[in-house]
């Protein structure tokens, strides 16, 4: 049977590609080792696919804002990711509210910061790359 990691290499080694459409027909027959890793059932997948659909759109919509007269116009996501009742879901919440509200807005910068370290860990080897990170860095800083 072997890992997922070497049922995609061997998508990618008969394909000569490997990308979410050429795995999934690959798993469609019953017998292939990844086919009990997807839902089949329309019903229950269709659904599932309506809320990708729907997070899309939630996290598609940005805000406009400046920190001055003089200061350039960013913007950012009018929704962000929160937990939701359990460790496993998650909700979405007006930016506005989160930074209004001290606990989230704590929360929410404990998280960027979290996520900045798991990039900075992953590409971290890639000495060219991070070069181009510093002197972004160091651009915007200026």
């Amino acid at each position: 049977m072997g890992s997922l990691r070497e049922q995609l290499e061997a998508i990618y080694a008969t394909r000569g590609e490997l990308n979410a459409a050429v795995v999934v027909e690959e798993a469609r027959p019953d017998d292939h080792p990844l086919h009990t890793r997807f839902e089949w059932d329309d019903a229950v997948a269709g659904e599932a696919y309506r809320r990708v659909q729907a997070g899309e759109l939630i996290r598609s919509v940005r805000v406009k804002y400046t920190t001055g007269p003089d200061s350039p116009i960013k913007d950012v996501r009018a929704f962000i990711a929160t937990h939701g009742e359990n460790e496993t879901t998650f909700t979405y919440e007006p930016i506005v509210d989160v930074i209004a509200d001290d606990f989230k807005r704590r929360l929410m910068t404990q998280s960027f910061e979290r996520d900045w370290k798991q990039f900075k860990a992953r590409y971290d080897s890639l000495t060219e790359f991070t070069a181009l990170i510093i002197a972004d860095l160091q651009e915007t800083a200026a």
